[in-house]
């Protein structure tokens, strides 16, 4: 990115790839992974990986506030933590709760990379990091 700017050796590169509106690695992850759960939620994946993410109303028959997310699965090992299955659910969990539309995949799109960008930690790394 500084190389493309013409900056300087050690400057500063936030506000490079914010002009530049690229996003950074750990954003990247957190867009592709919401990206496959955008698929995974609309069932445009193969049938094979609809047993990744399971909705809390199909864990349990009690209506709660938390009903339409997907249940977070319990993970004993770092492996498992840093999964798709994990890192998946609390990232779609995460853009359900901040309302981003999900009506096509062109509109996600948009819509994700923009929060991502605006929004400058990374979702997971949040979880990755933990």
């Amino acid at each position: 990115v500084r190389i493309i700017t013409n900056s300087a050796y050690r400057a500063h590169t936030d506000h490079l790839f914010m002009k530049l509106r690229i996003l950074k690695l750990e954003q990247v992850h957190s867009y592709a992974v919401g990206l496959f759960m955008f698929k995974l939620d609309k069932k445009v994946l193969p049938p094979v990986a609809f047993s990744l993410a399971t909705k809390n109303v199909d864990v349990h028959n009690y209506n709660t506030r938390q009903a339409q997310s997907l249940h977070v699965p319990l993970a004993k090992t770092n492996i498992l933590f840093k999964s798709v299955r994990v890192i998946g659910v609390h990232i779609w969990n995460y853009i359900l709760k901040k309302q981003i539309p999900t009506k096509s995949v062109h509109l996600f799109k948009h819509h994700w990379k923009k929060h991502l960008m605006t929004y400058q930690p990374s979702i997971a790394s949040n979880y990755l990091n933990a």
